[in-house]
């Protein structure tokens, strides 16, 4: 065996084996430092920017800059005035987020009238603001009614309304899972009124999920309508849901009413 083993390392000795290791370590070696020169704080880039601020600067220093003055003070005052459009639209959302706040403190007392009182309770004994989705799918319906388009609706002329459209919510479990990740608000016809909001499985709260808050950024607020502002102020307060429908449907007549035409 010993004497296989040496065969072995005779025959590799032979074939150059160190001199290819020596090879390979040494373009290692070169290019490593070959790039520390050229890095960030190597000597042959040190050298390059000293030259080439020798060269620039003086140009630099001599160009004339007031075309693009012109430039930013009429793109200052577009900006100032966005920023005016925006604030506006962000105060009668502040408006609207307040006001939310009453409606939300009395939907949790109509649920904890309505559910024995150690259901509103979290196992540390802690009261806990809870709503169902039952109580959210009524806020959504209002939405629409306010909302939806109806340029396409077809008209109930006994009535002289709208005809209704269809609205559902329904919550989605987790795909690897038991528990409920997401809840979907939905009206067929106008995609536009639909929304999806995550929820969190609150341990230690009877079974019950938290919303997952999304980040807001102040454009984005100024644009949020009643019903985002709703589900946004439920994240806020910390409002947990209880889902006793995993499915909801109904039917909501619009709150336009169609002009009377006299052909």
């Amino acid at each position: 065996m010993l004497q296989k083993i040496c065969e072995v390392i005779e025959r590799k000795l032979s074939e150059g084996i160190v001199e290819q290791a020596v090879e390979t370590a040494l373009d290692d070696a070169v290019k490593k430092v070959v790039g520390g020169m050229f890095g960030s704080y190597g000597a042959a880039t040190n050298i390059i920017k000293e030259e080439l601020q020798k060269t620039m600067l003086p140009i630099l220093q001599t160009h004339d800059y007031d075309d693009y003055s012109t430039k930013v003070v009429v793109l200052l005052d577009e900006i100032l005035h966005a920023c005016t459009s925006d604030t506006a639209k962000i105060v009668g959302a502040a408006k609207s987020f307040l006001a939310d706040s009453d409606e939300i403190d009395k939907m949790i007392e109509e649920y904890r009238i309505s559910h024995p009182e150690e259901r509103t309770k979290s196992r540390y004994g802690t009261q806990t603001k809870l709503i169902s989705l039952s109580q959210i799918f009524e806020v959504y319906k209002k939405f629409v009614a306010v909302c939806v388009e109806t340029a396409e609706l077809e008209i109930d002329f006994d009535e002289m309304e709208y005809c209704a459209v269809e609205v559902r919510a329904e919550a989605h479990r987790d795909y690897f899972d038991t528990k409920y990740e997401k809840i979907t608000f939905e009206c067929p016809h106008d995609n536009d009124l639909n929304f999806a909001v995550y929820i969190i499985f609150a341990s230690g709260h009877d079974g019950h999920y938290i919303w997952r808050e999304p980040e807001q950024t102040i454009s984005s607020i100024a644009r949020m309508r009643t019903f985002e502002m709703f589900l946004a102020k439920l994240a806020q307060f910390g409002v947990y849901i209880d889902i006793d429908h995993v499915q909801l449907e109904d039917e909501v007549t619009p709150n336009d009413k169609p002009e009377p035409s006299y052909n």
